[in-house]
């Protein structure tokens, strides 16, 4: 007999095939939750494919792309039929059972079904398998019902979703495995199979033992293991089949930048198409000494130099790079200085300014001189009891003008 596995119950079941395909999903009837999303820029073709639609009594026929086909066998399933969809209802101790593992459990592959449930035809809170293929916790495939939660296992890797789905909805459910012990080898969708819901590694590649079953599973000795519900579309690939939307390009909306030692200024990335999956964007500077670059494309000038800021989509080769130069912060200069200006007229006018006031003075008088700017510029004047006076200097009336400047603070 064996051991009773207490929490974890949908779907257990250990396949022996590679995997390659599309889901030619049948129309669903009116009243169905929401297609499953998905891309259909990639076409992939199941191995092995059970829609329950060519069905002949109990024979369960194979319509996938395989070599060789694989009808099982059904017991006590009902085929039913909602709106021109077929579907298999099991009732506890009903199951379907083939002559083969299906998959090995050693390779990469695929399983994509369609599952209904409802608290009235599911089993207890415990949980209950639907596909079998292994005696043991740490082998084979499972999708499984465990305390109302969807969960899965490849190996001895084993998760839940925290997603109930008993809500008498159709729901699209896909299982993948790159056949390695990489992070992130196992991925789990629910109804958007664009994006995993769950992932993870598998420690040990163990393989199946058992052949492939649904439903009434075997030797488990306990009806809360037994699966209650309807089934659909029954797909297995040979192939790790991913819908994603990959990203194709990235880039920014500035290629240079000059900052001063001490600024920042913001870089933005695009990353193209609009619906591609991943989006995140990993930011680097070629020199963090000279400038850095933070999370969000915030640049940040440190000392005297140049730097390449680079924006790089995660996951990918993706890069888009920006020239940044940094310059040296000029020291602000803080003294005085009286500003003698000469008029045509022999008249000589004098302000006490800041020198950062002579500056813009000589800027105004050089852009007019080359005929920009306007004609005017006025300097601001104290005299009692006025508010404000300002007193105009008429870029053509000036003869010379003469700057001595003085230690003193900024006026």
């Amino acid at each position: 007999m064996r051991k009773k596995f207490s929490l974890f119950v949908v779907f257990i079941f250990t396949l022996v095939v590679g995997i390659v395909g599309i889901s030619n999903a049948k129309v669903k009837a009116a009243g169905d939750n929401t297609n499953a999303v998905v891309n259909e820029k990639k076409e992939f073709i199941p191995i092995h494919k059970y829609t329950f639609d060519n069905d002949d009594g109990n024979n369960v026929i194979d319509t996938g792309n395989s070599k060789i086909l694989l009808n099982g066998n059904a017991k006590g399933s009902l085929l039913l039929d909602e709106g021109g969809n077929k579907f298999r209802r099991f009732d506890g101790k009903s199951k379907i059972s083939f002559n083969s593992k299906i998959i090995d459990g050693k390779s990469k592959f695929t399983l994509k079904i369609r599952i209904r449930l409802n608290e009235d035809n599911c089993s207890s809170d415990h949980g209950f398998y639907v596909i079998d293929n292994s005696n043991t916790y740490d082998r084979g495939i499972s999708i499984f019902l465990g305390d109302n939660n969807i969960g899965f296992r490849v190996n001895d890797f084993r998760s839940s979703a925290g997603i109930n789905i008993k809500d008498n909805k159709w729901h699209d459910v896909m299982l993948t495995w790159d056949g390695t012990t990489n992070n992130n080898g196992v991925k789990f969708y629910l109804d958007n199979l664009k994006k995993p819901v769950k992932s993870g590694k598998v420690s040990t590649i163990n393989g199946a033992i058992e052949n492939l079953a649904f439903g009434d599973i075997g030797s488990w000795d306990s009806d809360r293991y037994k699966f209650k519900g309807d089934l659909d579309d029954i797909e297995i690939y040979d192939e790790v089949v991913d819908y994603s939307s990959k990203a194709e390009s990235i880039s920014l909306d500035k290629t240079s930048m000059d900052l001063i030692e001490g600024s920042s200024d913001n870089l933005n990335a695009k990353v193209l198409p609009e619906d591609a999956t991943n989006k995140k964007v990993v930011w680097s500077s070629s020199d963090e000494k000279i400038a850095k670059v933070d999370e969000n494309g915030k640049v940040t000038a440190i000392k005297e130099g140049q730097v390449t800021i680079t924006a790089k989509v995660e996951g990918t080769d993706l890069t888009a790079t920006c020239k940044v130069n940094v310059t040296k912060k000029v020291e602000e200069n803080k003294n005085n200085a009286i500003l003698s200006i000469s008029l045509v007229n022999g008249a000589t006018k004098e302000y006490d300014v800041s020198m950062q006031e002579v500056e813009k003075f000589i800027n105004w008088f050089e852009e007019r001189s080359n005929g920009k700017g306007p004609s005017l510029y006025s300097f601001d004047k104290k005299i009692n009891p006025y508010k404000t006076v300002k007193e105009y200097i008429v870029h053509d009336k000036i003869a010379s003008f003469e700057v001595r400047e003085y230690e003193g603070t900024n006026k």
